[in-house]
């Protein structure tokens, strides 16, 4: 009997048959003995809407918008822990308040501190799976606050450290993690397995089937983490501390979320790529705005540094030169304008792989 936590993003809780599909998937878990923590994002597009209806009064990301936007996930769970009751497995669905889940930070982007586990051990003991929403802590005050886009993630991460878990699996609407975006990437390829460092860097630049964060959480406390479909059958990524020492590329990765600010400012996250001038993720609407329409082309891997000429030298082939490039330890970034990227992407993606 092992310890599982399956986290489920918005496309897996869609609607009512793609939770009896998720039950499925639980109950496969149950039937060997195992003991299962399920952590669900909002239906998918909910928190959208929710963070729409907040802004149509005020955009201000505070107290009351965390209260607003961190709804989705409750009723993901409840309805959750109802279609697993339907189909005879005991289910609970419990709240970060209730939990309760601690974090600090700034409303919309805080961070995990601790996790009281004493009430999830007790339903697990007594043969119940426990259905925690994701996204969402409270703070010191108890206040609602959620961990940023994709928190859901971080959730089921931290969870799996605090309650010992065997393995975190995150289910979403792909198989695993690719070379490139299969969305944009025609010859992009499954990567059978990946360090921490490399998927930090894809999920860092672009690549949005794990948050950036909760791979910080993942390597920090050394939770095995395997993202996979719920959607399919297969193994998918396998995300551990192995990682080869060979010169190699892991893949390529893109956004097109960014926007170039002139500012004399230092904003904490925001990439500084010349003098007094950032990229920063559009939501953010800093003024003084150089250039809107940038995207990113991102090299992951411990080889990607010794190839920056080549990449230059194939992106410039195709009329796409870039306004800047951007070293990191384990990538390579070229910021090139919005339209490019596609192209910029499948040329370099085709000639690593």
């Amino acid at each position: 009997m092992s310890l599982y936590v399956l986290k489920f993003g918005g496309s897996s809780v869609a609607g009512i048959e793609r939770m009896k599909h998720v039950a499925g998937i639980v109950s496969k878990f149950v039937k060997k003995s195992h003991k299962v923590v399920v952590v669900t994002s909002a239906m998918h597009g909910e928190t959208d809407k929710l963070v729409l209806l907040s802004k149509s009064i005020s955009v201000d990301i505070d107290r009351e918008y965390d209260a607003i936007i961190s709804c989705g996930e409750q009723i993901a769970a409840g309805m959750l822990a109802r279609t697993l009751q339907t189909t005879g497995i005991p289910a609970q669905s419990l709240s970060a308040c209730q939990i309760p889940i601690f974090a600090e930070g700034s409303f919309g982007n805080a961070s995990i501190t601790n996790i009281n586990t004493e009430k999830i051990t007790k339903l697990l003991n007594s043969g119940i799976v426990a259905v925690v929403t994701g996204f969402q802590g409270i703070n010191n005050n108890g206040d609602v606050i959620t961990l940023g886009r994709g928190g859901s993630d971080a959730t089921a991460c931290a969870l799996s450290y605090y309650i010992n878990a065997d393995e975190c699996y995150i289910y979403t609407d792909v198989d695993g993690i690719y070379t490139g975006d299969p969305r944009i990437a025609i010859n992009a390829k499954l990567i059978p397995e990946i360090s921490y460092d490399e998927m930090f860097e894809l999920s860092l630049w672009g690549a949005k089937v794990l948050q950036y964060q909760s791979v910080e959480i993942a390597k920090k406390y050394n939770v095995k983490v395997r993202v996979l479909s719920s959607f399919s059958s297969g193994d998918g990524t396998l995300i551990t501390e192995n990682i080869s020492n060979d010169e190699r590329i892991i893949g390529v990765t893109h956004s097109v979320n960014y926007n170039l600010v002139a500012t004399s400012k230092k904003y904490v996250n925001f990439m500084k790529v010349d003098s007094n001038i950032y990229l920063t993720p559009k939501e953010f609407n800093i003024e003084g705005s150089v250039n809107v329409d940038v995207g990113t082309i991102t090299v992951v891997g411990r080889g990607a540094h010794k190839m920056t000429t080549k990449f230059l030298n194939i992106l410039k082939s195709l009329d796409i030169v870039p306004k800047f490039t951007i070293q990191r330890k384990l990538s390579v970034t070229f910021v090139v304008r919005h339209a490019q990227v596609e192209r910029g992407v499948n040329a370099v993606l085709d000639y690593v792989f």
